[in-house]
Order: C-alpha cells, then structure tokens, then sequence
C-alpha cells in the first residue's frame, strides 16, 4: 500500500466519525396503524399516537418488538388526538412502558414484558377522561422485578385488568395510587376450577389509594354462593395489604340503605385472615336469599305449631 492510500483511509475515518456525531438517534414516532409480523428493534423507544386518527397497532403471533427505550402510548393525545390501541398476540419488550391513554390488550398466547417501571396514567389536564389501560387475557405479563404503578396525579382513568385463569403474571411491586383520575382493578372470572377461575396478581409489595375493583365473569361462569377467589396475593415477607378504606366495589348502590361499599348484592371484597389476600365472595342471588328467608319462617311457623 502506497503513502497515499493510507492518507485517503484516515480521511475516510475521520469523515465518517463526524458524520456519526452530528446525526444523534430520536426515538421513532409511528403515527399510523400498522402490523407487526417479524422481529424488529428500536433501539431509541417508541411513540404511539400522534395525528387525529386512531393508531392501531397489532403484533402478530409471529411478530416480535423490542423498545430499547421507552414505549409511550398516547402522549400526543388530547380530545382531538385520538389514543393508540395496541394488540399483543406476539411478542413485546420495553425497558419501560408509559400510558398517557390509549390500550395494550396481550392476547392468549401473547407476551409483554418490561424491565424497568410500567406507569399507567398522564398528568396533564388535557386527557381528563380517556382511559389508559393494561388489559392481560390469558396472556404474559412480566415486570422482570420491576413495578406497575398508576400515577398518582394522571388526569386520566387509569385500569389494570386480568381476564381468565391462564395468565402468566410476574410483578415485582404493584402501586395503585391516585388522586386525579380514577383507577380501577379489573378481574375477569372464567369457568376453569383447575386454575381457580382467576389469575391471582401476586406481589412482593402493594399500595393503593382510592380504587375500584370491577368484577365480571366469562363464557357463562356463574360461582356459587360464599365461593371465594384469591384477587391480590402480597408474597413479600412482612408486608400486607393496605386498608379498605377507600376501596369501592363496582356496582355499590346505597339507594336501599346498603352502607357497605365493598358489597354489590353479587359480590363482596375482604381481605384474608393473614392480611395477605384481597379476595371476592359470591354472594347468594336474591331470589335464593329469599327462598332461604321463607324457609326459616316456615320453620319458625311449625315450631310455633308445636
């Protein structure tokens, strides 16, 4: 090799290592629906949402996506920017998940996993209203030790929901604050009695403020009465469940005098006698309560006979 052509490969060096320090990444930005089919990789996060339209994002189940960075949904959307819909029946990974609003549906088979905090929720005013929601149907979901938090001050209603007994759920601490907004955790019962019904959210820590808990059931599911179902299960060693004081069952109605704000006339929220467990019991429909009512009046009747 000549002097020259030396000197004409240093210049190559250098110009390309300028060129690399005057283009820094941004992260991506897609603001329109589209399909994940195969493996792709941001490596500077990814925005969700951007334009007046609905941005609809399905991963396949033979797509995979990898957020080396943030994955936002919604932070553009106001009354006229419509919240993105994201449908996992794939694979997705984000150092970190941020709902402004908009929903992450992880179908069965699919998987979400995340390896820092997954915050559920937006602070500005102009998302009063819309929903930012987590919503896992007999899918995975894995924090990898991190949290699920709701943020405390998002203007936005906030929901966690679990659909049916085959979830695989990992979640090193669940935080659902809140003081704006609403925050609702949502459960969905399914007939399988070899998995409970339901899959328990289990936790090494867990905090809630001011919460909903909405209970519903699938494919025709119908408990039986004082059947009891294991919601929130706290694994850390000398940790408990906060207080039910500000918790509210879905449905409550004080219109007939009832008080009790974790009872619905189908359902009633307690927690264990460990205080490790949030759990819901099937109450008797109220036909049954009734005809249990006029079988212990007859009783009373006969034995007066007597």
């Amino acid at each position: 090799m000549t002097h020259g052509q030396r000197g004409y490969g240093s210049l190559v060096a250098v110009a390309v290592a300028v060129v690399w320090a005057a283009t820094p990444a941004l992260a991506a930005t897609w603001s329109s629906s589209r399909d994940v089919s195969d493996a792709q990789v941001l490596n500077e996060g990814l925005t969700l949402g951007s334009t007046a339209t609905v941005v609809s994002v399905t991963i396949t189940e033979t797509g995979q996506l990898d957020v080396n960075g943030t994955l936002r949904l919604g932070q553009y959307s106001t009354p006229l920017y419509l919240p993105p819909q994201v449908l996992v029946e794939g694979y997705l990974e984000a150092n970190q998940l941020w709902f402004h609003g908009g929903t992450v549906a992880v179908a069965p088979g699919g998987s979400l996993s995340t390896s820092g905090t997954t915050i559920v929720g937006e602070s500005n005013a102009l998302h009063t209203g819309q929903l930012a929601c987590l919503h896992i149907h007999n899918g995975s979901f894995s924090t990898n030790g991190g949290k699920i938090q709701f943020y405390s001050t998002g203007y936005s209603d906030k929901m966690l929901k679990v659909s049916g007994s085959g979830n695989t759920l990992s979640i090193g601490e669940l935080a659902l604050t809140n003081t704006t907004g609403t925050a609702t955790l949502a459960f969905e019962l399914d007939g399988n009695s070899d998995r409970g019904h339901i899959t328990t959210l289990e936790s090494i820590k867990v905090a809630w403020s001011v919460l909903t808990v909405d209970l519903g059931t699938l494919d025709g599911f119908s408990p039986t009465a004082d059947q009891v179902f294991q919601l929130v299960t706290v694994t850390g060693a000398g940790n408990s469940l906060p207080s039910l004081a500000n918790v509210t069952l879905a449905g409550w109605d004080s219109v007939l005098g009832n008080t009790d704000k974790l009872y619905n006339g189908s359902w009633q929220l307690r927690t264990s006698s460990d205080g490790k467990s949030l759990e819901a019991v099937a109450v008797p429909e109220p036909a049954t309560m009734g005809l249990m009512g006029l079988g212990a009046a007859g009783l009373v009747m006969r034995r007066r006979r007597k």
